[in-house]
């Protein structure tokens, strides 16, 4: 059980506590990390012209996979959910079955697929009119996610919740999800690096499957470290919502007409 602070966290205890996360729960959710590394691997192992350098081959490639897409997004987002879903039981201290987790993250997904190609195309625009905007949104409507899983919003409320969470410590969640970000990809990038030369070391291998094989564990790593950057949101949210409690606390007027501070 992971101890949620009842006070507004700075970003270095906010990434202490995620680290302290992923520790805990990575025993009992790295066999979800692994199946969302093998599925986001998919597509370019069933679809090679996707890493080809012709564009009209990626573009071909993109839209060869187009009819599977949402089906691919249906079962990425139940990954997710399901780890979102375990990362909230190590912070409680309580057990629930995969079946119950299961259960109720398909009771969800109807209103995760939706609200997840709203965040999508809003993201879309926001980028392919100047990149400020994209970042902007972004990072504003992050939270989507667990406000549908945890907190019972619909598809709409939960990006508009988001955003009006965000809004006003902007600064503050960008900095806690930028510094999250560059740690968990210094870290991977060091594991993958010294896979790299043991595999160098030991097995002769030819050049195009030593390429094949550093992306096969790029991936690999990508996906085992993700639940670290997973249980930020989770602690950013939370984190998020004290502030608005105590900022909402401090400008409320009771029927007295005085500040009750």
């Amino acid at each position: 059980m992971l101890q949620l602070p009842t006070t507004p966290q700075t970003p270095n205890q906010l990434i202490e506590n995620g680290v302290r996360l992923f520790i805990q729960a990575f025993p009992t959710i790295y066999p979800v990390t692994l199946a969302v590394g093998i599925f986001s691997m998919l597509p370019s192992l069933s679809l090679p012209a996707l890493s080809s350098d012709n564009l009209d081959d990626i573009v071909q490639a993109m839209l060869d996979f187009f009819p599977y897409l949402p089906f691919y997004t249906g079962i990425m987002l139940m990954l997710y959910a399901i780890l979102f879903y375990q990362l909230s039981v190590v912070i409680r201290g309580i057990t629930i079955s995969y079946w119950e987790i299961l259960r109720t993250g398909v009771e969800k997904l109807p209103i995760l697929f939706v609200a997840t190609w709203i965040y999508a195309f809003l993201l879309g625009m926001g980028f392919f009119f100047m990149l400020v905007p994209g970042i902007v949104l972004g990072i504003a409507l992050i939270f989507y996610m667990p406000l549908i899983l945890f907190d019972e919003k619909g598809i709409v409320t939960s990006l508009r919740e988001s955003f009006r969470l965000v809004w006003g410590q902007w600064l503050h969640t960008a900095s806690v999800l930028l510094l999250a970000f560059l740690i968990s990809s210094v870290v991977g990038q060091l594991i993958a690096m010294l896979l790299e030369m043991l595999i160098q070391a030991t097995i002769p291998l030819d050049e195009a499957v030593f390429l094949a094989v550093l992306k096969f564990i790029y991936i690999l790593i990508t996906s085992l470290l993700s639940p670290f950057l997973d249980g930020i949101i989770l602690l950013l949210l939370h984190d998020l919502k004290l502030r608005r409690a105590i900022t909402t606390a401090f400008i409320e007027t009771p029927k007295n007409g005085q500040f009750n501070a």
